[in-house]
């Protein structure tokens, strides 16, 4: 389907303050820019789609996929559903509907360049994929165990003397806010005393890695952003620095390894994404490790720690994407 607009499009949810800032930008810009909070469809939403084309009504507004040059795929969640459906199986029903119309509505956008493209997300957001990929790259990676096997997860943990941490492989309980986190902990003796409680579901567990300092790296299209940031200077960002305090510790714009630069865009491209979020160690002996790539990761922070152009570079991005949609049309 050939797109002859110039509306960014962003899919995303209530309360997704990237979002509302990256609007509010290319609003002053003078970019046209319609925000779909997937949550709100079909309750607040409501949409036509015919003969492979389709219009979406939303707040007083109104899309047709026609208008669409750039879309920026954030982060859209489940919908929720009408308070007049009350039956469970009918409400899972509902949402799985919506989840399903929706995706389908994006894939008609064959032509227009998203950031980034929903297919290449789902498999990006792997964990165990995005470790294969690194190590193939030549990234040192944690020597990591997923499984549901008590006696494999404690031949792990006596391998590794006790120093193993465990975190989640996908997104946490649905009952967490979609603004919150996981954290990584260091596994303890009472989850030891409790190992075969693991068959219950598949866990995580990496061995630990001591840092000297860890490094979040932004790519956003062809830019790329390195922020060192010392989390080994409070005592409660040393296992996960996302915990709260961050804004407290030092941040520094800093260049990386040749090596280590390469790396990050190919494990990038190599995803087929145009915004990936890594997050690498580097050791006391100034070994860069590899830990994750987050797809749709947070950025905002760093922007205001460091004064990295960030937003400006994203929405660079969108009216870069814009004008080639327009172009080739």
């Amino acid at each position: 389907m050939s797109s002859t607009g110039q509306t960014v499009l962003i899919i995303t949810n209530r309360h997704d303050e990237h979002a509302s800032h990256v609007i509010d930008t290319l609003n002053k810009r003078g970019t046209s820019v319609f925000r779909l909070n997937t949550e709100d469809f079909p309750t607040k939403a409501s949409l036509v789609w015919k003969n492979e084309g389709w219009t979406i009504h939303y707040h007083d507004r109104v899309l047709n996929s026609t208008d669409v040059s750039a879309c920026w795929y954030r982060r859209p969640v489940e919908a929720v559903i009408d308070s007049s459906v009350t039956d469970p199986g009918f409400q899972e029903f509902i949402r799985d509907e919506c989840w399903f119309v929706l995706a389908g509505l994006y894939r008609c956008l064959s032509d227009v360049v998203w950031v980034s493209d929903p297919d290449a997300l789902s498999v990006a957001k792997f964990k165990p994929r995005q470790l294969q990929i690194a190590r193939e790259l030549g990234f040192n990676v944690p020597d990591t165990l997923i499984t549901n096997d008590p006696e494999a997860f404690t031949d792990f943990y006596e391998q590794h003397e006790g120093q193993v941490i465990v975190k989640i492989a996908g997104r946490g309980p649905t009952t967490i806010p979609v603004d919150q986190a996981v954290y990584t902990n260091l596994v303890g003796k009472q989850m030891l005393a409790q190992a075969d409680s693991i068959r219950l579901a598949p866990h995580l567990f990496q061995g630990y890695i001591s840092k000297k300092y860890e490094v979040r790296v932004t790519i956003i299209g062809d830019r790329l952003f390195a922020v060192k940031i010392d989390s080994q200077s409070s005592e409660a960002t040393e296992t996960d620095w996302r915990r709260p305090g961050i804004e407290d510790v030092e941040h520094s714009v800093i260049s990386l390894p040749e090596s280590i630069e390469e790396r990050c865009r190919a494990l990038v491209d190599r995803l087929g994404l145009n915004f990936g979020a890594i997050d690498l160690i580097v050791t006391p002996e100034n070994k860069w490790v590899f830990l994750e790539i987050n797809p749709n990761g947070q950025w905002l922070w760093l922007e205001e720690l460091t004064e990295l152009p960030m937003t400006k570079t994203l929405c660079d991005l969108f009216c870069r994407l814009e004008r080639k949609t327009n172009d080739q049309s």
